[in-house]
């Protein structure tokens, strides 16, 4: 019986103690992978996804070897490799059986397993969503962490920090015009000798009268 698959979901089939994965192409034994070549996973799907059906050779032959000509011993490994995988020895049809001058059948019970992929969880999606959103859906506004300390100051918290910065203002001003009246003096020491020497010669051209 078949049923509807959602598109995330995954087919296993289970047989025995091994479980075919069609989609990666493995088969297990409990939690270990099975050694299998490539054509005869392909074979094993085939026979699987057709099971209780005939295959005929020449059917298997055209979907494993498409558009290449091949001679029929190389299904015949490909079938002995499988049955040697699934421990199926001599005649004993556990498995696959074998319809003379025919083609081969799946006839074990299959188990048809969907495994869906697990649902997101709504709590989690909320907790995925931004603040921001949040509060615009509430009618509020959250302002950044580095604002809102600003914002939680008191009014006599913030007159200090105006004052301080009055006061370095101040002072850098102070510096500079200090700064200015050095530079001033080194760099024109003509003009500062001749503002010292101008009431000195005043001064003598008095007492000689």
């Amino acid at each position: 019986m078949k049923w509807a698959v959602s598109s995330g979901a995954r087919r296993f089939y289970e047989f025995g103690p091994f479980r075919l994965d069609p989609n990666r192409r493995r088969l297990f034994c409990g939690d270990e992978v099975v050694a299998l070549s490539p054509k005869a996973i392909q074979t094993l799907i085939l026979l699987v996804e057709n099971r209780g059906k005939v295959l005929e050779r020449e059917a298997l032959m055209d979907a494993l070897w498409p558009h290449v000509i091949v001679e029929d011993a190389n299904l015949t490994v490909a079938v002995s490799q499988l049955r040697k995988a699934l421990n199926q020895n001599g005649d004993n049809a556990e498995f696959i059986e074998t319809i003379p001058r025919v083609g081969y059948r799946f006839v074990a019970d299959i188990c048809e397993v969907i495994k869906e992929p697990a649902p997101l969880i709504p709590e989690e999606r909320k907790r995925l969503q931004p603040t921001a959103d949040n509060a615009e859906a509430n009618g509020t506004t959250t302002a950044p962490p580095e604002l809102q300390a600003k914002i939680s100051l008191l009014p006599e918290q913030r007159r200090p920090r105006r004052m301080q910065r009055r006061s370095i203002v101040a002072i850098a001003l102070c510096l500079t015009i200090a700064v200015a009246a050095i530079a001033y003096h080194f760099v024109n020491p003509a003009a500062v000798r001749l503002q010292t020497s101008v009431p000195l010669r005043c001064y003598r051209s008095k007492t000689l009268r």
